[in-house]
This record gives C-alpha cells, sequence and structure tokens, in this order.
C-alpha cells in the first residue's frame, strides 16, 4: 500500500511539476537527464554557457576520501577531513551531426563581457582574433564542439579585469553541481562513426557550487538550465521531424521522377 501511495503522488508531481520541476524539489530523489556548463568571468557575469543538446555517452565520477593513517607506539591513528574532498570527474559523447538549436545562447549578455563566443573569441588568448558566427543559436554537432572546446580553454584564462574566470559544471543527472578546473579535453575523429567528432572531458570538482553562489541562488540557475534544457529538446525534436520529413519528400520525389523516365524509356 505505502508503495502505491508513493507512486500515486510521485506521478501526480510529475504531472504538476515536471520532470525538472520534481528534481528541483527532490534532488536526491528524482533524476532529471541534464547538463550544463557555465563560464563566468570575475564578478560572476555569465561569458558563455553549453546545456548539452545530447547527454554524454558516459559520465564517471571517483570520490577519494582523505584519510591519514599512521602507526604510533600506542596503536593506529586514522586522521579524517570534514571538509570538501576534491572530485575526478570524466565525461565522454558527442553532438552527432544534424543541426541543434541552442537556446541557452540567448541567455547571455555580451554586453557584459567582451570574451563572449558570441563576440567571436574561441580561446583566451585571441582577444584581437574574432571569428565570424553563422549563427551563435544553430549548430552543428562540429560548431558545438568548437563551443565545448572554447570553455574549456578560456576558462583557465582571466577576464576583462585580470580576475580569474571560473567555470560551473551541473549534473542534474547526480543531482550536484561544483566548481571544476578542466584537467584534460581530447577531441577524437573516429572514422567508424562517419567522423563525428567526439570528446572526452577530464574535470576536477574543487567546491560544491552552493559554496560561492549560496543554495537559493544555485537553485535558480539550476532551474534556468532545467527550463532551457526542456525547450532544447523540444526544439530538437522539431529540428529531426522537419529533416525527416524533407528527407522522405525528396526521396519521394527522387522515385517519382524514376517512374516517369522508366515509363517514357517503356513507351507508357
Amino acid at each position: 500500500m505505502a508503495i502505491q501511495l508513493a507512486k500515486s503522488r510521485a506521478k501526480e508531481l510529475v504531472l504538476n511539476l515536471g520532470q525538472a520541476g520534481i528534481h528541483a524539489v527532490f534532488p536526491n530523489d528524482f533524476e532529471y537527464y541534464m547538463c550544463a556548463f557555465e563560464l563566468v568571468d570575475g564578478n560572476g557575469f555569465v561569458i558563455d554557457a553549453l546545456v548539452f543538446p545530447v547527454m554524454p555517452e558516459n559520465i564517471s565520477y571517483s570520490e577519494p576520501q582523505i584519510t591519514s593513517i599512521r602507526k604510533t607506539m600506542s596503536g593506529i591513528t586514522a586522521l579524517s577531513t570534514s571538509t570538501f574532498v576534491p572530485k575526478d570527474i570524466q565525461i565522454t559523447g558527442n553532438f552527432g551531426r544534424e543541426l541543434k538549436i541552442l537556446i541557452g545562447q540567448k541567455q547571455i549578455s555580451i554586453t557584459k563581457t567582451n570574451n563572449s563566443i558570441q563576440n567571436g573569441i574561441f580561446n583566451k588568448i585571441s582577444e584581437f582574433v574574432k571569428n565570424q558566427s553563422f549563427d551563435p543559436r544553430i549548430k552543428t554537432g562540429y560548431g558545438i564542439i568548437k563551443i565545448l572546446q572554447a570553455i574549456c580553454d578560456k576558462s583557465t584564462g582571466v577576464d576583462d579585469n585580470n580576475n580569474s574566470n571560473e567555470l560551473y559544471f551541473y549534473n542534474a543527472a547526480l543531482g550536484e553541481s561544483h566548481i571544476v578546473k578542466v584537467m584534460s579535453l581530447t577531441l577524437n575523429q573516429d572514422y567508424s562513426m562517419n567522423r563525428i567528432w567526439s570528446y572526452t572531458l577530464q574535470l576536477r570538482a574543487v567546491a560544491p557550487l552552493q559554496l560561492i553562489k549560496g543554495k537559493e541562488d544555485s537553485v535558480k540557475s539550476l532551474i534556468k538550465l532545467m527550463s532551457i534544457d526542456a525547450l532544447q529538446k523540444a526544439a530538437t525534436g522539431v529540428v529531426r521531424d522537419l529533416i525527416s520529413f524533407t528527407q522522405t519528400k525528396a526521396v519521394k520525389s527522387v522515385q517519382l521522377s524514376d517512374i516517369k523516365k522508366a515509363r517514357r524509356a517503356g513507351g507508357n
């Protein structure tokens, strides 16, 4: 009976709040498949953001515990700590090749910083080299790889006032958000996967985001990103349907043309 009541309550909450909403209320009970990066300058303004339009194929955490064990004359002493212990995070995946709509790019105010991708800045040393962008909100899988590469590179740089940039990693699938440092980014073009670029990203979580932004601001940012993710998934579905419809119409048109040619060749 208790299980049935819990299922009924969970179903009601999902209908009223949605999957993102129920995760925001109960982050340790209900998962939501979304991960995102925010690159912020020294004043906390968002320089660039990326809500993954395709979830990574793999996310792994390594959580070492710092415990010092010593042999003393009187026995064994174990020294522990109550502070945060850095975590190693690895994410791997790819963004495919089809066009994706990046809703989150509309949330970035490029008037706050000159280092945004929307200003054509794709790495930390090219302040005077700007690259023209086709559209900051519509990208192929390759274009999203370039955004990820730029965010990782600029995360170790400084802002307009020579203050260090910070990188925030939101992983709603595990209900955690951290300030992270990029340890390495490996890009690989696999010929067995039709030359689609894939990524392997090694991160080190150095602090929970709530310690820096505060619990309330951290939750607000997460809810905003999950809302963007929901819109992005819907928009991606529409684009995929349109591409499928267009391709189907093209195939039918080619088939009809072939039939007409065959009839003319046969004299019918």
